[in-house]
């Protein structure tokens, strides 16, 4: 995004009346630091009220809805304007679609979260356009609008026994060090958390 299309976005977003509901649905089976950061960083957003965790219904290696709400809790300790919710719906995006259907209320700005880098972000500007007048899923008395993620740099696995390290970390590297039954590796998934005892909560809710 250049400086011109973040000053008017940043414009448009002042101007709105009350804030913004973000969206982030997945299948967080389980939720990892990556996961987190997006979370924080759209929560401590200045325009954001309200983040809402949409978790999908689909079971990964074992791993529940059940699961996979209880460590978001305990990573979201202290965030009082992230919201958890569970989904019968397996698609992501299709779950997104219809949070904006069902759950919006009238006046609400709803934006679906996502990284400003990647192919994900083309289904977010896909998304927008769909609720715009004259889209398919418009809807009367709910703005949707774009609200990308602006993150300069990666996540990356640091401090690994696996020569792992500069991958990025992921559901399923997590997963492979849950099974291997290897707590060490298993940290180094949520490098921000420094509470042993709250990896610890983490690795025996899985």
């Amino acid at each position: 995004m250049n400086d011109l299309t973040k000053y008017l976005i940043e414009g448009i977003l002042t101007e709105m009346q009350g804030g913004i509901k973000v969206m982030l649905p997945g299948g967080f089976k389980p939720p990892h630091e990556g996961h987190l950061m997006l979370a924080k960083g759209y929560a401590d957003m200045p325009n954001v009220d309200e983040v809402v965790i949409l978790i999908t219904p689909k079971e990964r290696d074992g791993i529940t809805v059940q699961d996979a709400k209880q460590i978001w809790n305990t990573l979201l300790t202290g965030i009082s304007n992230v919201r958890v919710q569970e989904t019968s719906i397996p698609s992501p995006l299709t779950a997104a679609y219809e949070y904006v259907k069902n759950d919006a209320k009238t006046g609400d700005t709803v934006a679906l979260g996502a990284s400003s880098k990647g192919d994900d972000y083309a289904r977010v500007k896909d998304f927008v356009a769909q609720h715009q007048e004259g889209g398919k899923y418009y809807r009367n008395g709910v703005s949707v609008v774009e609200l990308p993620f602006e993150s300069s740099k990666p996540l990356l696995y640091r401090g690994r026994t696996d020569g792992k390290d500069g991958q990025p970390i992921s559901a399923s590297q997590l997963r492979a060090d849950l099974a291997a039954g290897d707590l060490e590796n298993f940290r180094t998934n949520y490098p921000s958390i420094k509470s042993n005892s709250q990896i610890q909560t983490i690795y025996n809710i899985l």
